[in-house]
């Protein structure tokens, strides 16, 4: 049965994107201090390295977390299980990689328009006059409508589980039986 409040969607997403953002950015700078600042100093100016290392080292491990995790045994990450949530198909099963991948890239999308727009035409840290960006709104905009096709729809589906043909369902109880003890 599909999950009935949106909200437990939203903390689970909240708490897997906090913990993620914790170590990456942890693993980035600890690597930034362990080589003083060796790519930093190698990045310079070089704005599509800066995109490809951060795809590299935020992007793509985000990606390969929620895509393993949403279509492992479990079917959920650390936030959804926290929550009792799971991903499936349409027909309650286990979802498939390349539609945990699909899910995600239609999910996430937005987080690469978010570090394109602090990145061109200069980067938003570098710039000592930021202009208006309106990829900063995309972005906001993307995230509430998501939110908010999760509210309408008969099944709670968010955007990306409409593209993805996937539901977030409650997690399953398996009944234990106390009764019954094992003979050894």
């Amino acid at each position: 049965m599909p999950d009935t409040n949106p909200f437990r969607r939203l903390l689970a997403y909240w708490i897997d994107i906090t913990l993620l953002y914790a170590v990456l950015v942890g693993v980035q700078l600890g690597f930034a201090s362990l080589t003083d600042g060796v790519v930093a100093d190698w990045l310079g100016d070089r704005l599509f390295l800066l995109w490809v290392w951060i795809f590299l080292t935020i992007s793509l491990p985000i990606w390969l977390y929620f895509i393993l995790f949403e279509s492992g045994p479990r079917q959920a990450t650390l936030g959804k299980s926290l929550l009792g949530l799971q991903v499936t198909d349409m027909a309650g099963n286990r979802l498939k990689r390349p539609r945990a991948t699909l899910r995600t890239a239609s999910k996430l999308a937005f987080f690469e328009i978010g570090h394109l727009t602090l990145l061109f035409p200069t980067p938003l840290f570098d710039d000592p006059e930021p202009s208006f960006r309106v990829g900063i709104i995309v972005v906001m905009a993307l995230m509430a409508i998501y939110f908010m096709v999760a509210l309408v729809t008969p099944r709670h589906q968010s955007l990306h589980d409409l593209v993805a043909k996937t539901l977030v369902v409650q997690r399953k109880k398996v009944p234990t039986d106390t009764t019954q003890v094992a003979n050894v």
